[in-house]
């Protein structure tokens, strides 16, 4: 199996252990910070010479999505995706589309079926080597209903969908019937192996694996002082996810529960993905999301190795 794992470009250039890390462990990196806007172009350059200096294939996590549309009008579309690929000619996997199915089984505000297509169709013309994804989120089955749909209506006009990039995050649960994930990983990889028997020519990859152990929340009050943005959005769903699920964790030992989520994830993964990736790998370098700020790494923030770490280990083949 080869692994990934998202990189953080300020880690990168100051951590030596955070560097070999990356090396002895991950054949995939991808960039933590985009490809949108000089900054973060800079950032990814600095990301890409490391992974072409130490033989690692670079992943461009999107081309165009849904937040997209809140930068660029439709129009600059086709200029955005050829200015990427135009400035990294080196990646020759990228997410073309992303997120753009909402959780209802409908295409998201300003998508459709036929602009979907125009992104695939223009990323191929320009780079015609280049292997394009859709990526999105598991969710449950209205949003892949919807992905499949895309799926069939492109094949049938021969759009070149390359692959499907699928992000499985979960939350930590007190274990039933020794499952610790809020994900339903049975009902995703039905869902991936329906895709790969209907479309058999389709590349199957899972980038954003994520397991997230419970942050320590003394009071409400300081669950607030932590993610003001969030709880203003979702008070009830946040406090209840870090709250009160942390407290019915507190007699688990939450590392092992952790690597028996992401033992889970990854065994059942493995017969169907080309790679299987970590944003982030290290607690060091979170995933930051508001509200998600938990340690879903495989090693913890000073570098060392959490039980979950035992399974690249095992399975890697770098």
């Amino acid at each position: 199996m080869l692994y990934g794992s998202s990189v953080k470009e300020s880690l990168l250039i100051k951590n030596k252990r955070y560097r070999d890390l990356l090396i002895e462990n991950f054949a995939y990196l991808y960039v933590d910070s985009g490809f949108d806007g000089l900054g973060q172009v800079k950032k990814a350059k600095k990301i890409s010479e490391f992974a072409l200096d130490n033989n690692k294939i670079l992943r461009g996590n999107h081309l165009i999505s849904n937040l997209s549309t809140r930068k660029y009008p439709k129009e600059a579309f086709d200029r955005v995706i050829e200015s990427k690929l135009r400035q990294f000619p080196e990646i020759s996997e990228w997410e073309c589309v992303h997120e753009v199915i909402a959780d209802s089984g409908r295409f998201r505000k300003n998508w459709s079926q036929s602009q979907i297509e125009e992104c695939f169709l223009i990323a191929k013309n320009y780079s015609p080597g280049t292997t394009l994804f859709y990526a999105d989120y598991y969710r449950d089955g209205r949003k892949w209903r919807k992905l499949y749909e895309f799926l069939y209506a492109a094949k049938l006009k021969e759009v070149p969908v390359d692959g499907i990039s699928v992000q499985l995050m979960s939350n930590l649960v007190p274990p039933v019937r020794g499952n610790p994930l809020s994900l339903n990983i049975w009902l995703a990889l039905n869902w991936i192996r329906k895709i790969k028997r209907d479309f058999p020519e389709m590349v199957i990859v899972a980038p954003e694996t994520v397991v997230w152990q419970p942050e320590k929340i003394l009071s409400k009050k300081h669950l607030i002082k932590k993610s003001p943005p969030y709880i203003r959005y979702d008070r009830k769903k946040e406090w209840i996810r870090k709250y009160a699920i942390g407290l019915m964790l507190q007699p688990y030992n939450i590392d092992l529960l952790q690597y028996q989520g992401y033992k889970i994830i990854i065994e059942a993964l493995i017969p169907e993905c080309k790679m299987i990736g970590f944003w982030s790998a290290f607690d060091a370098a979170p995933w930051n999301w508001i509200g998600n700020r938990c340690k879903a790494g495989l090693w913890d923030e000073g570098f060392n190795p959490k039980l979950s770490a035992q399974l690249l280990l095992n399975t890697a083949t770098i």
